[in-house]
């Protein structure tokens, strides 16, 4: 119990006056390498501020062996009135010492005051890469190989990724911060100025965070002597030996139910995971998984086209492919040997009462130049009650078994070719094993 307190105290310590607050922060799965940062060519994020005070933004840098990089670094925001929609707000020269390997480093500016809910860019530039004094290149390259991390799987909602000035599809391995480093330099900067002028002071408020300190440690030492009183009354009158020796058979006997109630939670658990992993699929090719080495084509750009969403209806969750119509996908992928497509069909639920006719969902396979369309199905939640779900399509692919084709997921809009609220999504697509 006592442990338990002090690591409660501790941590409680470490958020408030350690741990760095990230207000803006890219947290994807699927890492990448940047190498053309490596050769100069620039690499920009967009991202949404959520708080006032604009002062760093926080990526990693990759070096194959120790070196400083000097990176030329651009802070835009976005203004619909300026030409090319983005101003510059600063511009310099940040030395980026000693990179080792793959490293954060965080980049701080003059704080921009009024930045919550704006759109901004940094954009980033290796100008120069200086090795430390005393290494020796590498007896295959004369040349520090330098890049910066990206996630492949576009985890950033509405932010986009630029390389060169490209929409790339993924977001750098990036955060965004403001004014106040920690949580308790955060709360001076916010709730300082409107507090009542006593305590502005530091030393006001240095007695209030030791305040703040006792009555965790006073919460701790309460905590560790309700121990003793927990025991039965009786106990503490009986001698000390004869208390030990049956807490410790009232110990063994408690242990004793809990392995035999283990044991028992394990046959039965056990025996239902075993029924339910018996007739579970298995995926030989995961497609949102592969979507950052898909080809992407819509009218609308890569980003104002396709997302990936968490979409719940009717009770089921789905991860899926947002495409709006008109979309094409297309992922080059070995055919498995006795294996189909399976996906499920839906409309974003929150465009069910709109005006519209739907959205044709199509799938086929490119083999050889020569297209061959394998399902199509139009989807209107809008006009068709049995529409509002996730309809389930499994399409054969075992024709095409050991081959190497292009899988095509398509949208179109409906009949009426009008694409208002056609907000198709393709949900949790992958390629799986059947049974032969």
């Amino acid at each position: 119990m006592a442990c338990l307190c002090l690591l409660t105290v501790g941590y409680a310590e470490y958020a408030l006056l350690v741990e760095e607050t990230k207000d803006v922060q890219a947290l994807g799965t699927k890492a990448i390498r940047v190498g053309a940062f490596g050769d100069g060519v620039p690499v920009a994020q967009t991202f949404t501020m959520t708080s006032d005070g604009l002062e760093a933004v926080g990526v990693q840098f990759s070096t194959s062996r120790p070196a400083s990089l000097r990176v030329e670094c651009e802070l835009l925001q976005l203004r619909p009135d300026s030409p090319g929609g983005y101003e510059t707000i600063y511009r310099w020269t940040e030395m980026v010492e000693e990179v080792s390997g793959t490293e954060w480093r965080t980049i701080r500016f003059t704080p921009v005051a009024s930045s919550m809910n704006r759109v901004y860019q940094i954009r980033l530039q290796l100008k120069g890469v200086h090795e430390r004094a005393g290494e020796l290149p590498s007896p295959t390259t004369d040349r520090v190989q330098v890049g910066i991390m990206a996630w492949a799987d576009n985890p950033l909602r509405l932010a986009t990724l630029l390389i060169d000035g490209r929409e790339q599809w993924g977001d750098l391995m990036f955060f965004a911060r403001a004014t106040g480093r920690t949580r308790y330099e955060r709360l001076r900067v916010t709730v300082g100025p409107s507090l009542p002028r006593l305590f502005r002071h530091p030393l006001v408020q240095l007695v209030l965070l030791l305040v703040y300190d006792l009555a965790l440690v006073l919460a701790v030492c309460t905590a560790v002597l309700r121990t003793d009183s927990l025991r039965p009354p009786g106990d503490r009158e009986r001698p000390l030996e004869t208390a030990r020796g049956e807490d410790e058979a009232r110990t063994r006997g408690r242990w004793s139910r809990l392995l035999v109630a283990v044991a028992a939670m394990i046959t039965v658990f056990g025996t239902l995971a075993w029924a339910v992993h018996r007739d579970r699929e298995v995926t030989a090719i995961d497609l949102i998984e592969e979507l950052d080495t898909a080809i992407k084509e819509s009218p609308a750009g890569l980003h104002g086209g396709f997302d990936l969403v968490d979409e719940t209806i009717n009770g089921k969750r789905l991860l899926a492919i947002f495409a709006h119509p008109t979309s094409r996908i297309r992922w080059d992928i070995d055919v498995p040997v006795h294996s189909e497509l399976r996906t499920h069909l839906a409309l974003v639920s929150g465009i069910w009462e709109q005006f519209g006719d739907g959205v044709v969902f199509r799938v086929g396979v490119s083999e050889g130049g020569v297209y061959h369309e394998l399902f199509a199905r139009q989807v209107n939640p809008i006009g068709l009650l049995e529409d509002r779900a996730w309809l389930p399509v499994r399409v054969d692919l075992s024709a095409y078994a050991g081959r190497r084709v292009a899988l095509i997921l398509e949208t179109l809009p409906g009949p009426a070719n009008d694409a208002s609220y056609d907000w198709a999504l393709w949900g949790f697509p992958r390629v799986v094993f059947t049974s032969s």
